[in-house]
């Protein structure tokens, strides 16, 4: 990502100084990720959790050019997913947007009272929808 979408506030610009990631490597790491997200990390994590998903989903189902960032993933999902999952997803923007003050112990929830039937069905959702997770 800093490679691809990085900006030098002072200096080069970060592709002159990051090397390439082989694409297969990226991929690995993403998918690993989103392994840990649907076995039960978007309980844990889940505006994280759901926001990875998007960008995941939106890069191995349209293959864009560059990584979408989280807020590029949710705008992708409230257009491209069942509608079913959308309301979790609006969520969980919020959430990303949102510049309330949150305690540091409600970070991963965001101070948001999450409904866990939502979140683990767009997770099954999401591991029936991508390609080769292991």
């Amino acid at each position: 990502m800093a490679r691809a979408r990085g900006v030098a506030l002072l200096g080069p610009p970060p592709a002159s100084l990051i090397g390439e990631v082989p694409h297969e490597t990226f991929l690995d790491a993403v998918m690993d990720d989103a392994r840990w997200i649907m076995k039960g990390g978007i309980v844990e994590s889940p505006f994280y959790g759901v926001l990875n998903l998007c960008r995941v989903l939106q890069l191995r189902l349209d293959e864009p050019e560059l990584p979408p960032s989280k807020e590029e993933g949710a705008m992708w999902a409230q257009v491209t997913l069942p509608a079913g999952h959308r309301p979790v997803v609006a969520a969980a923007l919020e959430c990303y947007r949102s510049d309330a003050p949150v305690d540091a112990n409600l970070r991963r929830i965001h101070g948001h009272q999450w409904d866990e039937e939502p979140l683990l069905a767009f997770a099954a959702y999401a591991e029936s929808a991508l390609p080769r997770v292991r």
